[in-house]
């Protein structure tokens, strides 16, 4: 793989890899050419991306001949609307791999002739796989390129990603016995909370490690201040902080949004708690850790958790016109876990806020108000 991130990435690269004569191998491969126009071509264009997704991700090096796997030449190919091609590649992986590849970064670098280009495709290693092309075969990679995977690969690969959905379950229940018990990475002080964690899959199956806390990095709106807020930086991470409440990214990458002043004002200015204001500034502010996200090179997918905690005999509205004639019994709202494939698609989420804090306040959700 190009050691370098990839929105750095030019030309110039790509001619860097043929005049150190870099082989390809398990995390690159070249191709003169990309031919999508019948099935056959489509399948190996498929298994090509599962192959890096399946083993540790890479790069596809598409316009350049090849000797023993060492670049000869780059030729470039010709491509008269680049965002059509990117499109086209788009739909057949979304239509041929399953589960759908999250991720995939694609770009031209074009040669000398107007419409001749390198297409350069980065796959991220993916920790929601195995993934298999047209629900017949599972590709590997080695350094001798992609191969099927046999039985006991597939189910290490399906053992692999069991096991990061435990771990990221067991971090979910810690933060929030922590944040019960006043421990969270700031001060809160008491009352009824709302904690969002976001968890890129990444920081469970790598060793992901934080270490530049740049305050200028990153954008750590909280859900009370919006962008007022204090920078603080402790051994866990860096926070924004404003009053009671914070955004927060520990050492491994994963954001937390702890919040006691959007509940607790609302208490007791209005003696019961309404949902839809709640959802509304919850969708204005994760935007911002997704960029943070981004500017860590966690790409996700990602996993968000929501609960409102200690709202027990808490009455609760979904807007401000009626609310429930009946206290909450339950103590803690656990919402169920939201996979995020795409950071700027938060529709499903906002749909399980609406539903779930709907039928919280008594209602059958109306999604349109």
């Amino acid at each position: 793989m190009l050691n370098k991130p990839f929105n750095d990435i030019r030309l110039d690269d790509i001619y860097a890899l043929k005049t150190n004569a870099i082989e390809e191998g398990k995390s690159i491969d070249y191709k003169l050419e990309l031919h999508l126009n019948n099935g056959r071509e489509r399948k190996e264009f498929a298994a090509d991306i599962t192959s890096f997704a399946n083993t540790s991700g890479g790069d596809l090096i598409i316009g350049v001949s090849e000797d023993q796997g060492i670049i000869t030449e780059l030729q470039g190919i010709e491509v008269e609307d680049k965002d059509k091609f990117i499109l086209k590649i788009e739909s057949l992986v979304r239509d041929t791999v399953a589960p759908q590849i999250t991720g995939l970064d694609m770009n031209f670098y074009q040669m000398g002739d107007e419409n001749k280009y390198i297409l350069h495709i980065r796959i991220p290693q993916s920790y929601v796989g195995p993934h298999v092309v047209n629900g017949e075969k599972f590709y590997g990679r080695n350094n001798a390129g992609k191969y099927p995977l046999d039985f006991v690969e597939i189910k290490q690969r399906f053992t692999l990603s069991n096991q990061v959905q435990e771990k990221i379950k067991y971090y979910h229940s810690e933060r929030i016995m922590k944040i019960k018990a006043g421990e969270g990475y700031w001060e809160l002080g008491g009352g009824a909370s709302l904690l969002i964690n976001i968890v890129p899959l990444q920081s469970f199956s790598e060793s992901v490690y934080v270490s530049s806390l740049t305050p200028t990095r990153f954008k750590l709106n909280t859900l009370f201040g919006n962008d007022s807020y204090d920078h603080k930086i402790q051994f866990e991470g860096i926070s924004g902080v404003f009053y009671h409440s914070y955004h927060h990214i520990n050492r491994q990458g994963i954001i937390e949004f702890a919040d006691k002043d959007i509940l607790e004002n609302m208490k007791s200015r209005m003696s019961y708690i309404s949902a839809k204001p709640i959802i509304n500034r919850i969708l204005e502010t994760i935007p911002s850790a997704f960029h943070n996200l981004k500017e860590l090179g966690l790409h996700g997918p990602y996993v968000i958790f929501t609960s409102v905690l200690d709202v027990k005999n808490v009455q609760i509205s979904y807007n401000e016109h009626s609310y429930t004639s009946t206290n909450l019994r339950q103590n803690d709202l656990i919402f169920p876990a939201i996979m995020i494939t795409n950071s700027s698609d938060l529709s499903d989420y906002d749909r399980v806020l609406r539903e779930l804090f709907s039928n919280a306040a008594g209602f059958t959700p109306n999604l349109s108000s």
